[in-house]
């Protein structure tokens, strides 16, 4: 039935272009490129990989990044023809004449967005980097980015006071604050409760933030290295490696901060039968702070596929204490990043990160990863390993062990995107975002459903420990149970063609988020608690409030019922 109302479409499409004049000839597109073939590149460096969070947007006419990032056409058409289509099997004629306008000139079928993901441009910059194109400068790449630390968005689990609390049986606890960092999506938005953003795209953004700030920089200093050897006379043979210390020194002299002083070690790219590695090895000190960053990429190219992973580790020079107090050591960030490019239109990476507690100095940070941090038999971080059972395992510092993992499309960035982060060693849980983004081909607005709530823990190795579980309210206050409800946060989003940032789709049931922090969700006429996070109790605040939680669907799990609203686990997870 849908390919004669393709036809029907098509047929529509051509005379509504000859009627108007158009697809003339002296209005041709050029297909050439700055960017050396897209074989040569992608055999030897990634391409449209990065570690933004797909609620993350920039200008699309920055020009700090590459602009230069489009939908090929033959993409285009083809999404724009499936619109088409379906606007006539919908008997949608609204729909079917804004299609038809989008069609003059069809090399503009796609509108420029004010505002897009900004994994689309960054993906696109690395790649230039890495062709020679573009140079890297401290706009992009700074020094800091490689400390980055975890800070929350302000909607998300505050600190709350309550009192008389529901919950609460005997002894201390009838009255007091709950810690910040357990609510949830707390309120709808980000700053402004009338215009600010959505909570769940600010806290992904928030979430993502450290990995992103790594990943990127390590991939753009890696893509710079491949640049500068191709320069020097070309990538290495079989066997061989190439240096460009001295070279990637001058760049790392730039990047660094002011009072700063600094070294590259070690900068090399190498080939071991097609597959290459890119090594980057940096000191510096500021006053008594001594700092290491240690990048190493694998990649492992073809011609039209590729898969690879990337490592890297931190020291801002901060000393620590291995558990059990068995020895000190210095405090390092570490993460993995695999990646793996499926086709044209399907990307996968699988990003972890946490802290460890290296013992003796800064020098026992090498590229051997496995000597200091406990490993998986992929050379991933292994989350189920805590410096409890084993001094390589993860370590209750900063934000914890964080898990991201997506598999998407590079050229829209559609696609199925989780994060899940677990503060201490002990807990018997993680918190979790699973998000589904989509796109319309014809407005280019996207839209995304986020849905929050518990899984299980980093150390859980049993079937369906990863899935999403369903909401805790009353994670930490008296009579708390760590027992995931049949219910969870859920915001439906949408980020149009000329907006400026995402914003709340239409309709009542796109913020469901609302709860009390008791067993049951819902708070009695007596219970108070602080609803609006001011810092002050109302006479009545928190009296009587039932949950405005989402539900599960009928028979359903909460992993099902999201999977039934169109969510799927990413691949690398």
């Amino acid at each position: 039935m849908q390919r004669p109302i393709k036809l029907i479409s098509l047929i529509a499409v051509l005379f509504f272009i000859i009627s108007c004049g158009g697809g003339g000839g002296s209005d041709s597109s050029s297909t050439s490129s700055t960017t050396p073939a897209a074989t040569s590149l992608t055999a030897s460096f990634p391409e449209g990989v990065s570690g933004s969070s797909p609620t993350s947007v920039v200008e699309s006419s920055s020009t700090t990044m590459s602009a230069s990032v489009v939908i090929p056409p033959f993409r285009q058409f083809s999404e724009w023809l499936d619109t088409l289509t379906a606007s006539l099997i919908q008997r949608d004629s609204q729909k079917f004449i804004r299609s038809l306008q989008a069609a003059l000139p069809m090399k503009h079928a796609v509108a420029a967005p004010t505002k897009i993901p900004e994994g689309k441009l960054m993906s696109a910059y690395i790649a230039e980097i890495a062709s020679g194109t573009k140079v890297p400068t401290v706009a992009n790449l700074r020094f800091e980015s490689f400390f980055k630390t975890y800070t929350k968005a302000d909607c998300f689990g505050p600190q709350i006071s309550y009192a008389t609390h529901d919950n609460w049986t005997s002894g201390a606890g009838q009255n007091g604050n709950l810690p910040g960092g357990d609510g949830g999506m707390w309120l709808a938005r980000d700053g402004d409760q009338t215009t600010g953003k959505p909570c769940s795209a600010a806290q992904l953004n928030a979430l993502t933030e450290p990995i992103k700030q790594r990943t990127n920089a390590s991939m753009i200093l890696s893509a710079r290295i491949r640049s500068l050897a191709v320069a020097a006379g070309g990538l290495p043979a079989s066997g061989a490696s190439v240096d460009v210390t001295t070279n990637m020194d001058t760049l790392y002299q730039s990047l660094l901060p002011p009072a700063t002083t600094g070294s590259v070690s070690s900068a090399t790219v190498s080939n071991a039968s097609g597959v290459y590695t890119y090594t980057f090895i940096a000191v510096a000190a500021k006053g008594s702070k001594n700092q290491k960053i240690l990048i190493q990429m694998i990649h492992d190219g073809t011609e039209t596929n590729h898969t690879g992973r990337l490592s890297y580790a931190t020291t801002g020079g901060d000393s620590c204490t291995q558990a059990n107090g068995s020895a000190a050591g210095v405090q390092t960030t570490v993460g993995t990043f695999k990646y793996a490019k499926v086709s044209s239109t399907e990307t996968q990476i699988s990003a972890r990160s946490t802290n460890v507690c290296v013992a003796g100095n800064r020098d026992n940070v090498t590229s051997t990863f496995a000597n200091y941090v406990a490993l998986t038999s992929s050379n991933e971080i292994d989350p189920s390993i805590t410096e409890t059972s084993n001094v390589k395992g993860w370590t209750q510092i900063g934000s914890g062990f964080n898990r991201l993992a997506a598999t998407y499309d590079p050229a829209t960035m559609v696609g199925n995107y989780k994060f899940a982060w677990q503060a201490g060693i002990g807990d018997d849980k993680s918190r979790m975002f699973a998000m589904v983004v989509q796109r319309d081909s014809t407005t280019e607005e996207l839209s995304a459903k986020a849905f929050f709530g518990y899984s299980g823990s980093m150390t859980d190795t049993s079937a369906g420990s990863t899935n999403l579980k369903g909401m805790i309210c009353n994670w930490a206050g008296p009579g708390n149970s760590h027992t995931a409800g049949d219910n969870f946060q859920y915001q439906a989003i949408k980020l149009t063609s000329t907006a400026t940032e995402w914003a709340f789709a239409s309709g009542a049931a796109s913020n469901k988020i609302t709860y009390a922090p008791t067993v049951s969700c819902s708070s009695s006429a007596t219970m108070q608690f602080d609803v609006d996070s001011n810092g002050a109790l109302g006479a009545t605040e928190g009296n009587s409030v039932t949950s405005g939680l989402d539900v599960i669907d009928p028979t359903k799990t909460v992993q099902q019922t999201i999977e039934a609203r169109g969510f799927a686990n990413p691949a690398l997870y």
